[in-house]
């Protein structure tokens, strides 16, 4: 994880975000879409962007804790969560 501020600042396209993960674009998407990773931002309609700071600190979030943020994302998109089996 890289170190320096103005790094951490950049806007990275699902290009450059799919390289710096090590995986593909398509993976990219599935874990925006699952809460994995924050929402981009859209500096145009067609042109969407993730801050890195936003991206390491979603997973380290996740890394910290995977049970309960697997929670928080089933519960974020409108899941039940089953706590007791009957």
């Amino acid at each position: 994880m890289p170190q320096d501020n103005n790094t951490r600042d950049r806007l990275l396209d699902v290009d450059a975000l799919a390289e710096l993960l090590g995986a593909s674009v398509a993976t990219v998407w599935r874990s925006t879409k699952a809460g994995r990773l924050p929402r981009p931002l859209y500096v145009a309609p067609t042109a969407p962007r993730w801050r890195e700071a936003e991206v390491w600190a979603a997973l380290e979030k996740t890394r910290a804790n995977p049970s309960e943020s697997a929670v928080a994302r089933r519960m974020a998109n409108g899941r039940r969560i089953v706590t007791e089996t009957v």
